[in-house]
């Protein structure tokens, strides 16, 4: 009889198994779990293609990525050329017609899809393309899209089959960084190939036996040759400064610009002149820019009364024995201000600055699209700061210099307590507005030269080069108070949310000799925060100091 109960009692517990097991199966069968190291390497991967210009190699890696990671069977992917949709990429799909796929796209149609920042349902294109076209879409059983924009164009769009729900956060992450990688990979061949074509005009400059032609531009093809080289936008302003200073002839010359980042101090480069000159026109460089008409030569003597500090700057100019001023468009949407005297007659010097304006300011344009899309790669998407790959750079380059120099540096990681408590309560939504509340927290706290970067998840690090111990615990206990003291408004809720931080840090030369057993001192230091109760500040224990 015993015997008998006890098998039931078996048979029982094998069928609640076995159903705990299937409701198991239920539940993550449309998980997709995201290595952090895998993605980085992924986007690494990205850059390092993008740089050699190999867009197929790009899109090539974008479908790879959508069969291995996320399952899609079936990829179609339409590309924008001459006004229409051209079938350009196919996976999973057999049978396709290039014709049956060609879609006219107004610029309607482009404004109304790049408000899909995120894959959607084709269901959504209904008001966009006709009945008869998205029947053929679904007659190939594809279920979602994602636009892939280069600025304001419209590049391509992906069609794409997985069984995955359209809110699983890996799906939506993934397509919408394989979309931005994409947008980057083709933007900057674009530059690429404009700097290839200038090469190109460099080789037929350097053989051509035309003296005219030669004279139309202000320097030689290997001079040329070399600045197109120069991919920083401010040194190369320098050179090519310098560059027009001599071709015109300039005794004194005053240049003032300002830099793509309205933080950043104006770029000035002086030839000849007297002290103070230089500081007055920098100080007054805004107002001397809406008051000056673009491209006219203007004679210092002759100008009149404007009023404020452009007066002031005036008199400097005609005492420092300036005599002409005027400014030149430099790069996109910003103007520079060019003051000199010289023996050169003023049409001469007219004609110089219209070859230079346009032979060799798109040198400029370049360099400054190249910098501007290298500091997209390197940043965060969600809360704006660095990103990995920028700290993994960064790092390096401070922990030489600290070295190089014998000076502390300072490393801090700091992990959002219970972000994940949040997510499940409240969803990622609420999630996202802690990481980006904490990160403009963080960006308000810190100096110039610190460098803040999201780690992965829900960790930030911060490089304080020039930092002591002492500095270090005194930053990150007030960092930590304020924190837990600022409340965070989410999405959708009426009372904010208040949430606190667990801060692990480490200092070399004190804590650690490398970069490797410096992370490894901060991280260690973090887990005794955590161990301790969550809202902590630890710094590594000074074993290295010990030992000595």
């Amino acid at each position: 009889m015993i015997e008998k109960i006890l098998i039931v009692i078996l048979c029982i517990l094998v069928v609640v198994l076995s159903t705990l097991l299937w409701l198991r199966y239920r539940k993550t069968r449309n998980v997709v779990i995201l290595d952090r190291i895998a993605v980085n390497e992924l986007l690494a991967a990205f850059v390092n293609n993008l740089r050699r210009g190999k867009i197929q190699d790009i899109a090539g890696r974008v479908s790879h990525v959508l069969r291995k990671h996320l399952g899609c069977d079936r990829i179609v992917f339409l590309r924008s050329f001459k006004g229409n949709l051209e079938l350009n990429y196919v996976s999973g799909v057999k049978r396709l017609g290039r014709k049956d796929f060609r879609v006219r796209i107004s610029q309607d149609i482009q404004a109304r899809l790049k408000a899909y920042h995120h894959i959607s349902a084709i269901s959504e294109l209904s008001s966009l393309f006709s009945g008869e076209y998205l029947k053929r879409l679904r007659g190939l059983r594809l279920k979602y899209f994602f636009p892939v924009f280069v600025k304001d164009q419209l590049y391509g769009l992906y069609f794409v089959a997985t069984d995955l729900p359209l809110d699983n956060s890996p799906l939506r992450f993934l397509t919408t960084a394989l979309a931005f990688n994409l947008s980057t990979a083709y933007y900057m061949g674009s530059q690429e190939q404009q700097l290839r074509n200038y090469e190109s005009r460099v080789k037929s400059l350097e053989t051509t036996k035309s003296k005219a032609a030669a004279k139309a531009v202000s320097t030689g093809g290997g001079e040329l040759a070399r600045l197109l080289k120069i991919r920083n936008s401010a040194r190369l302003t320098t050179e090519l400064v310098e560059m027009l200073r001599k071709d015109c002839e300039f005794s004194k010359m005053i240049f003032c610009v300002r830099p793509d980042n309205p933080d950043e101090t104006l770029i000035s480069v002086n030839w000849h002149i007297v002290e103070g000159i230089d500081k007055k026109c920098r100080e007054s460089f805004d107002e001397l820019m809406s008051k000056t008409e673009s491209g006219k030569i203007c004679i210092v003597k002759d100008l009149g009364n404007f009023g404020g500090p452009v007066d002031d700057c005036i008199k400097q100019l005609r005492d420092g024995n300036i005599k002409y001023l005027t400014t030149l468009p430099w790069g996109s949407d910003r103007k520079a201000f060019l003051a000199w005297s010289g023996r050169m007659m003023v049409g001469d010097v007219s004609a110089r600055l219209s070859n230079f304006r346009n032979e060799i300011l798109p040198l400029i344009e370049n360099a400054q699209r190249l910098e501007r899309t290298e500091a997209m790669s390197y940043t965060d998407g969600l809360t704006g700061v660095y990103n990995f790959r920028f700290f993994e750079k960064r790092i390096e380059e401070e922990f030489d210099r600290a070295r190089r120099y014998g000076r502390p540096m300072a490393l801090l990681i700091i992990d959002i307590d219970d972000l994940k408590i949040v997510n499940d309560k409240y969803g990622h939504l609420a999630g996202d507005c802690i990481l980006k509340s904490l990160a403009r927290t963080l960006s308000a706290s810190v100096r110039t030269n610190d460098v803040i970067s999201r780690y992965g998840g829900d960790e930030f690090c911060l490089i304080m080069p020039e930092t002591s111990r002492e500095q270090a615990r005194v930053f990150m206990e007030r960092i930590r108070d304020t924190i837990s003291s600022m409340p965070c408004r989410m999405e959708g809720a009426v009372e904010k949310h208040s949430y606190s931080v667990s801060i692990g840090g480490a200092v070399y030369p004190v804590d650690a000799d490398s970069i490797d057993s410096l992370i490894h001192a901060a991280d260690m230091a973090l887990l005794k925060a955590k161990s301790e109760g969550r809202n902590c500040a630890k710094l590594a224990e000074a074993q290295l100091s010990q030992k000595m």
